[in-house]
């Protein structure tokens, strides 16, 4: 990926991801390489802590 412009909470992503590409938002601190993942969406979130976004 080539990144652009940089400020706290963002990070500009210029190249290197297509339509369709899942990325981390959240707890990328926790992530290690190989390690499985779960994905969940704004929809399973809301159903599970009853929030609205």
């Amino acid at each position: 990926m080539k990144l652009g412009s940089r400020i706290p909470g963002s990070i500009e992503i210029l190249s290197g991801l297509e339509e369709g590409d899942l990325i981390v938002t959240e707890g990328v601190q926790k992530l290690r390489t190989g390690q499985p993942v779960n994905i969940v969406t704004k929809e399973q979130l809301k159903v599970k802590n009853n929030v609205d976004f």
